[in-house]
């Protein structure tokens, strides 16, 4: 098969832009860690801050440490994101694999996201939920279309 499919360069589009998005997030956050404890370390925070302020930001230099493994965690996601816009790319079928068992993990986070916003009556957090749901199915439903796996499947790919 000559032709990537329209979805699959979407798709390998939309991954890529998804590494990107990460990175950036990561770099931010980095950057904003990095900015807090060097204000931390030179003792400038605690000088212009009052009391109260300061056990305020105490709570936040709880969080430095999960924040660090947040940035860490961005930095894989947007390292699995673009190898997965790769595949896609280039019709390697464990992208589609990989891409199918996340749909489908989703859609069973996206019901109990659904279920629990049911319980509380959000009605923003229901049509996220219902949203993201269409969204899994339909990729689920377009990398099972025969001439997605014939692209994905066949030896020759350009």
């Amino acid at each position: 098969m000559k032709d990537k499919p329209l979805g699959v360069k979407i798709l390998s589009i939309l991954n890529y832009a998804g590494a990107g998005i990460y990175l950036l997030f990561a770099l931010l956050l980095f950057i904003i860690l990095i900015s807090y404890t060097s204000l931390q370390e030179s003792g400038e925070l605690e000088a212009s801050l009052t009391a109260e302020e300061l056990a305020q930001l105490q709570s936040f230099g709880d969080l430095t440490t999960f924040l660090y493994i947040v940035v860490i965690i961005c930095l894989g996601l947007a390292v699995l994101a673009f190898f997965l816009g790769r595949a896609f790319w280039k019709g390697q079928n464990w992208g589609r694999i990989v891409t199918l068992v996340f749909s489908a993990l989703g859609i069973i986070f996206s019901l109990v996201s659904l279920v629990s916003a049911f319980f509380i009556a959000d009605i923003i957090s229901i049509f996220i939920s219902v949203v993201q749901i269409i969204i899994h199915v339909i990729i689920i439903w377009y990398l099972l279309q025969a001439d997605v796996i014939k692209y994905f499947t066949s030896k020759k790919k350009d």
